[in-house]
């Protein structure tokens, strides 16, 4: 669950990252505008429709999780009884609670309490969650761990008898004594349900509410085992929120399939009520300009490894944006580019063009790099 979430977060973070790009980006002719305004908003709001997704996602997943935690504890405790109500040396008929035998000695009913929780699949009984990385991998949905506990179908022994053992007491259909216990005793959060009998009659030996078939085990609807798992793997699935659409939007060949996509319609159409203008998607006309968006979003990953590589993103953004043109009218009366900057006249310069050019010229280990004198930005 953990690593989905970062997963998730990373791929958010880098989509932020291409849109902060594409703001310092400044373009002057009029399709180029369009194409980045249409982009912009394509983006923002697959931004903001994403995160309202898998803030519910989240809601649900914690209110799941919380219902969830409360059961490797009563796993836990489930083994617990296997294992410690140990009052004999065998499990015959008549012993009292679950047989105390020999280290590494098996009982009749296949059930080993030599070294706590080793042996016959319960030695990651007591794995839980830490907030250290854990050297074996924590899964809270315990399917391998109930394979185990199916197969000890015998949990409880055949005869409780006497008053030695207090859980297995049996008096009169009431656990411990006659209409003082209870009919029915409960362990690990109703996982374990045992009816009192008569006399020396056990109660029927119990799996815990899993079914086996073929070598998978499934739980049984209704049992407290299948409303543990079910919680579990609901919490799971719950986080996994939905993802950014922008990618497969404007991917190689996506057309078919983008042009049916609301956030596109209205990205390219904000002025539009498209639920009820576009319901058989874009028409081919819009194709054109939705081919100038996916090529920009492709330049713009271009350029976001550009900025990344080497750890310096906020500086090199930093350096896109001083490097800004202005857009002014040229003679023609047409829009044309004009730097506005002396850092785009020192940029890129030898060191006799950056003399030339009344920048300065500043070698740090070997390496020289033509800037504008600080009187002069």
């Amino acid at each position: 669950m953990i690593a989905n979430l970062k997963s998730e977060d990373d791929t958010t973070e880098q989509h932020l990252k291409q849109l902060r790009i594409l703001a310092a980006l400044l373009y002057c002719n009029e399709t180029e505008i369009e194409t980045q305004s249409a982009l912009h908003r394509l983006m923002l709001s697959d931004y903001v429709e994403t995160s309202n997704a898998k803030a519910i996602a989240a809601e649900a997943a914690i209110k799941a999780t919380a219902k969830a935690a409360y059961w490797p504890g009563r796993l836990d405790e489930i083994v617990n009884v296997a294992q410690q109500m140990t009052t004999t040396p065998t499990d015959a008929d008549g012993s009292i609670c679950l047989a105390n035998v020999a280290a590494d000695t098996t009982t009749a009913n296949g059930i080993m309490h030599s070294a706590p929780f080793t042996g016959n699949g319960l030695e990651d009984c007591r794995t839980g969650p830490t907030d250290e990385t854990p050297a074996t991998k924590f899964d809270l949905q315990p399917a391998a761990l109930l394979q185990e506990i199916h197969s000890k179908t015998n949990v409880y022994t055949k005869k409780p008898t006497t008053a030695t053992c207090g859980l297995t007491k049996v008096d009169s259909g009431r656990w411990y004594k006659t209409g003082a216990g209870p009919a029915v005793l409960k362990l690990a959060g109703d996982a374990i349900q045992m009816t009192a009998q008569n006399g020396n009659n056990a109660p029927t030996p119990q799996s815990l509410g899993t079914t086996a078939s073929d070598g998978t085990h499934t739980t049984n609807p209704g049992s407290a085992m299948h409303d543990a798992v079910s919680a579990i793997a609901k919490a799971a699935t719950q986080t996994k929120g939905p993802q950014l659409k922008t990618p497969n939007l404007l991917a190689e060949n996506a057309w078919e399939e983008a042009k049916k996509d609301k956030l596109l319609q209205e990205a390219l159409n904000p002025s539009e009520d498209v639920t009820a203008k576009y319901t058989d998607g874009l028409p081919k006309s819009q194709e054109v300009a939705y081919k100038r968006i996916s090529k920009l979003y492709k330049e713009l990953g271009t350029k976001l490894e550009q900025l990344t590589s080497g750890g310096e993103f906020e500086q090199r953004l930093r350096s896109l944006r001083k490097a800004k043109k202005s857009c002014n009218l040229n003679k023609g009366g047409s829009i044309e580019q004009e730097s506005d900057r002396q850092d785009d006249k020192c940029a890129k310069k030898n060191k006799t063009a950056c003399e030339n050019a009344k920048c300065k010229w500043e070698e740090k280990d070997g390496k020289g790099e033509c800037k504008p004198k600080e009187e002069e930005k």
